[in-house]
């Protein structure tokens, strides 16, 4: 949750743009198999619908017929969605917005490395392991050599 508050503030602090490098949320669902992923934004559409009421539908159409026009609008909301090219390759068209955020190029990424010691800590069984095999061995080839 942090992460999405965090992704929300990038959103608000800068647009995306044509160009800004951006992380596309995995969309799988029946019927979507879009796994996403880092890209690079490389069109934005808008696009914005209206709606009117149905009374106001009735006299625009009337109203249009004579020359005359109305503005009864009740809501008017605006679509963006994105062509995203993916770094690893691939590409996708007409993404909502709500599936892309800006990608935090500052964030450091976690790395887990593993320190080796000069010395392991298993070599001196490795070595008490071999000397009893090869005494195991000796003992062996002095019991044939006084069989024969």
């Amino acid at each position: 949750k942090a992460q999405q508050q965090r992704l929300h503030h990038l959103k608000d602090a800068e647009p995306i743009v044509k160009g800004s490098l951006v992380i596309v949320q995995p969309r799988t669902w029946p019927g979507m198999n879009k796994l996403g992923g880092v890209g690079r934004v490389v069109a934005v559409h808008s696009s914005t619908s209206y709606d009117l009421d149905s009374s106001s539908q009735q006299m625009q159409r009337n109203n249009t017929e004579e020359g005359e026009s109305s503005n009864n609008i009740i809501d008017a909301s605006t679509t963006t969605t994105y062509d995203v090219s993916y770094v690893l390759g691939g590409k996708d068209k007409n993404i909502e917005a709500e599936y892309v955020s800006l990608h935090d190029t500052n964030q450091e990424a976690p790395r887990e490395r593993h320190q080796r010691s000069s010395v392991s800590k298993s070599e001196p069984e490795k070595d008490s392991v071999k000397d009893s095999k090869t005494k195991s061995v000796k003992k062996k080839r002095k019991k044939v050599a006084t069989t024969v």
